[in-house]
């Protein structure tokens, strides 16, 4: 029975979401005369599933419009609809639940000569979340365009809450900076540099994850017993990524792009990621692209998969298994079409995205894998 209202619950948020993109399109469409003058309009649904009874499903809807020859805006609203029984849920005697999360994003750019700059605006409610970011960016063109630098940075301003606790307040601040630099080597290569920094400081912990010191799977069959302790991850995290990015065109109908990754923060995690992509033209109009992303991820300091004794409690303890040693690998197909609408200008274009993801857990109990599905449909209308 739980299984079947599991099931139903996961319809109803899929039907709600495909329900929000349709109306998306509706609305787009009636309101023609309104959007006449948007350079671009999209609409994207992301669906995951996996083996830990947790789907997620995110319609979005974006607009870009001129405001003058060299300013534009662009404004995307995105929902989540989320349902889970995870085994984070269960090992703390929780009921499944489906939670959503409504995002709004703003941005506007101004064109330079050889430059562009940029403001954002990025405002996230759910019934136990709000989150403001404000960020900023610049990008300089050298060399007739053949290097490009891109640095920018932003502040996220959180609120945490739990629902059924009213006096549960917390906040998160953080504070993040990233530097691009792109390299034009020869006609037929691209060679990208990455460096990014971020700061957090606050709750960073989940109110809903608890610890349990002395049982089986370092779960809480009874959260409020005496054992029974709420997840203390540390205030402050201090972020550092590293990237590394090579793509080549091997034909005028092939290319391929490589891709690592390196991560450490002062919780102890590092992490790698390697993620190979390979694309055919098989038309003009047409793109098919294979992608394979590998993550290795070492543990935090502070988890463990099980805590036997009150002994074994240090100032920070967490059983999170996102915070283990684990690896994920992933294999997406993707196919891009464009259609031509007649006017000079005026295209369509869809993406289709699918794949699988398997994580292997190194140390967390009682899973060794996670298998997850990944769809993404996306519709761009150009003008």
């Amino acid at each position: 029975m739980q299984e079947r209202s599991r099931i139903a619950r996961s319809v109803q948020a899929a039907r709600s979401a495909s329900g929000l993109c349709a109306l998306c399109f509706t609305v787009l469409a009636g309101a023609w005369p309104a959007v006449t003058s948007a350079q671009q309009t999209s609409s994207t649904v992301y669906v995951r599933v996996d083996t830990d009874r947790t789907t997620v499903i995110t319609p979005r809807l974006t607009v870009q419009a001129p405001l003058d020859d060299s300013t534009r805006v662009d404004v995307a609203y995105s929902m989540d609809v989320w349902s889970s029984a995870s085994i984070d849920i269960r090992t703390s005697a929780s009921r499944p639940v489906t939670e959503r999360r409504d995002e709004i994003n703003a941005a506007v750019t101004h064109d330079f000569e050889d430059a562009s700059f940029s403001l954002a605006y990025r405002y996230s409610y759910e019934p136990d979340y709000e989150s403001h970011f404000v960020s900023a960016g610049l990008t300089l063109d050298f060399a007739d365009k053949a290097s490009t630098l891109a640095i920018g940075g932003g502040v996220s301003f959180d609120d945490v809450g739990r629902v059924g606790t009213p006096s549960f307040e917390r906040t998160l601040k953080s504070v993040n900076a990233q530097a691009t630099f792109t390299q034009v080597v020869d006609a037929k290569t691209l060679l990208q540099l990455v460096y990014s920094i971020g700061y957090a400081d606050g709750y960073q912990s989940s109110p809903y994850r608890y610890v349990g010191v002395g049982t089986f799977d370092g779960g809480c069959p009874r959260p409020m017993q005496e054992y029974c302790f709420p997840e203390n991850n540390p205030a402050e995290r201090m972020r550092h990524a590293f990237v590394v990015a090579f793509g080549r065109a091997f034909s005028d109908v092939t290319s391929g792009r490589l891709t690592y990754r390196f991560y450490l923060d002062d919780w102890e995690i590092m992490s790698h990621t390697a993620l190979a992509e390979l694309s055919w033209l098989p038309e003009n109009d047409t793109v098919l692209a294979l992608r394979y992303r590998f993550y290795l991820q070492s543990a935090a300091a502070q988890y463990r998969s099980r805590f036997p004794s009150v002994f074994s409690l240090r100032q920070y303890y967490s059983r999170d298994k996102e915070l283990s040693k684990f690896m994920n690998h992933r294999l997406a197909a993707e196919v891009e079409k464009t259609w031509s609408l007649g006017g000079i200008g005026e295209k369509f274009q869809t993406v289709v995205s699918v794949g699988p993801t398997l994580y292997l857990y190194d140390n967390f109990i009682p899973y060794k894998r996670i298998w997850a599905f990944e769809a993404t449909l996306s519709g761009v209308l150009s003008l």
